[in-house]
């Protein structure tokens, strides 16, 4: 009988070893999730104000944030049509400090809207990559010009 005893609470001893050990393992993880977030989020950098690259009449295009993701940038922009007309903008290249890199945006914007939208970037190692001096072109239909030079450093 108290060998019965002496086994039964033996296996409860380590049933509960056994599921305290796995709930140790669970809060591992969840700081593990934790530490990848917050390394994430050093992965953007947005700007104290939105830098204008682009303004006149018909149409407003600013920068507000800087971000790199997985062997790519991304550059979160704020575009306004002034117009009466839609609007679309495109762009295929970046030049980092005069090299050319691969860039991607493309979109309508509808009369007298605003939208956010990203101008993607392959070749992006780092954050640090946006330090250096980033120049292109948009290029537009209906609107005062065909193609808007611009220039900034994120």
């Amino acid at each position: 009988m108290k060998k019965q005893i002496y086994i039964i609470c033996l296996t409860i001893f380590c049933g509960l070893l056994i599921v305290g050990c796995s709930s140790d393992n669970l809060g591992e993880q969840d700081n593990k999730n934790e530490t990848e977030q917050v390394k994430f989020n050093k992965e953007i950098r947005e700007f104290y104000e939105p830098i204008v690259l682009v303004e006149n009449e018909d149409l407003k295009i600013s920068a507000i944030s800087v971000q790199y993701l997985n062997d790519y940038g991304v550059i979160e922009l704020i575009l306004e049509n002034k117009s009466n007309k839609s609007v679309s903008i495109s762009l295929d290249k970046l030049f980092f400090s005069c090299i050319e890199t691969e860039a991607q945006i493309s979109c309508d914007i509808p009369p007298k809207s605003s939208s956010n939208e990203y101008i993607y970037i392959e070749g992006i190692n780092s954050l640090e990559d946006f330090n250096d001096k980033i120049e292109g072109t948009f290029n537009t239909l209906n609107t005062i010009k065909d193609k808007y030079d611009f220039m900034f450093k994120g």
